[in-house]
């Protein structure tokens, strides 16, 4: 796959995945094993960046001397990461329950196979994403109807949400893992987007 600074999960390179297939299928080894890994932040070092993005700039290439020049972003603090793995996917399984399954109801070829590999993976990952409060938060302000709310509205719709992703069966950070905890975290989050200058 590839890294989202949105958070948004970026589908794995149907090209790469293609020459894995073919060449599984040619004989080059007995099996691949596919683990999907989640890495789930609490904030992105490039966060600023990423904004002037979203609001039309040109994203700067990036270099090593980019890199040394952004060293002071290094020795800030950006939370907690939390790393997640699913059960790995044997190609081998994989193909035999699809493209080499005369029964399927989905009409599988090799051109369309690593679409549906990828798609696959994807959800495979996003079973093990860790829900962080800096994303629960978000939504709820985004999910705001006007141009400002209150306290007692966002910790309503962050309640919301919670039970949605309770429901179904969502990994949570160890910060949201009782709905006691919500309000807390809510309002560290509230208290960090101000420091930052991302809410008023």
């Amino acid at each position: 796959g590839g890294r989202s600074r949105s958070g948004k999960l970026i589908l794995p390179k149907l090209g790469f995945l293609s020459l894995l297939i073919e060449g599984y299928r040619a004989g080059a080894c007995k099996d691949i094993s596919f683990v999907p890994v989640a890495i789930s932040y609490e904030r992105v070092m490039e966060e600023s960046a990423y904004l002037r993005e979203v609001e039309g700039e040109e994203k700067p290439k990036e270099s090593f001397w980019e890199m040394v020049r952004s060293r002071h972003a290094i020795r800030r603090r950006y939370g907690k990461i939390w790393i997640s793995f699913n059960e790995p996917l044997s190609l081998k399984g994989y193909l035999s329950r699809t493209l080499e399954n005369p029964s399927s109801q989905i009409r599988y070829t090799r051109h369309n196979i690593p679409s549906y590999l990828a798609s696959d993976l994807a959800r495979q990952i996003n079973q093990v994403t860790v829900v962080v409060p800096t994303a629960l938060t978000a939504a709820a302000i985004l999910s705001s109807s006007r141009r400002g709310f209150t306290y007692a509205e966002l910790l309503r719709c962050a309640g919301l949400f919670y039970e949605l992703l309770q429901d179904e069966g969502a990994r949570l950070s160890s910060s949201l893992s009782h709905v006691e905890l919500v309000p807390k975290a809510v309002r560290e989050t509230l208290e960090l987007f101000q420091r930052e200058r991302l809410i008023q």
